[in-house]
Formats: C-alpha cells, sequence, structure tokens
C-alpha cells in the first residue's frame, strides 16, 4: 500500500487473496486513495470462480487464473492501458 501511495503506476497487479485483506478491501483502498487506478487492476489467482470479488461501485478489475505465460500477463496489462499493436 505504501507503494501505491506514493508512486505514480499506470496498473496494479495483485496476487488474490491479497495477504491481509481481500480483493474487495484492495480495491476499496485502491478507489479511496488512488482513484486514477480503479479501472487498472488486475487480481492473479489459482481460482477465478472461487475467488471472485464484490468489487466496489465504479472499481473494475481484471482476473488472470494461474499459471499463466508472460504474454497472458503482457496482453492483459496492455488491455488495461488500451494498447494495441498500432499504438506500442
Amino acid at each position: 500500500m505504501e507503494y501505491l501511495r506514493g508512486g505514480n503506476y499506470d496498473a496494479v497487479s495483485a496476487s488474490h487473496p491479497v495477504r491481509g485483506m481481500d480483493a474487495s478491501a484492495l480495491a476499496a483502498w485502491i478507489a479511496a486513495h488512488t482513484r486514477q487506478l480503479s479501472d487498472r487492476i488486475i487480481f492473479v489467482t489459482n481460482d477465478i470462480e472461487a475467488e471472485r470479488a464484490t468489487l466496489p461501485p465504479g472499481v473494475t478489475a481484471r482476473y488472470l487464473q494461474k499459471p499463466f505465460d508472460v504474454e497472458t500477463l503482457l496482453s492483459a496489462i496492455r488491455g488495461l492501458l488500451g494498447e494495441t499493436p498500432e499504438t506500442r
């Protein structure tokens, strides 16, 4: 959280569940403290269906199921940032 509070980030990727809080609580914290990231969240999980969070209003997240390769992660990040091969 300290990193998010003091940094300038384009997106957030977090293992779900996050130590000490569930995904919903992390998303709420992001919405309250770093609003610009509230639609740029990727949760990494072993079981998407079992761990899908109830997110606060105005917060959207994508989920990546483990295991995944680097290209899948990069594709998800590019999607969050609105990048296409033409804009890179």
